[in-house]
């Protein structure tokens, strides 16, 4: 059966998966941000909430 999202929750999910899979490769909220096109400090923010649970982040 189909599960149906808020467009909120189904973003917000998105947004997860960039960071993470860009945190992953990278390890470097500079390269982070250069990459998804967005601040530093908003790929810093980013990070600190959708990795701090992964062993890359410090």
């Amino acid at each position: 059966m189909l599960q149906v999202y808020s467009l909120d929750k189904t973003l917000e999910e998105l947004e997860k998966n960039l960071i993470v899979t860009s945190y992953t490769k990278f390890r470097n909220t500079r390269k982070v941000a250069h990459q998804l096109s967005i601040s530093q400090s908003k790929a810093s923010r980013l990070v600190r909430k959708y990795c701090k649970d992964l062993d890359l982040y410090n």
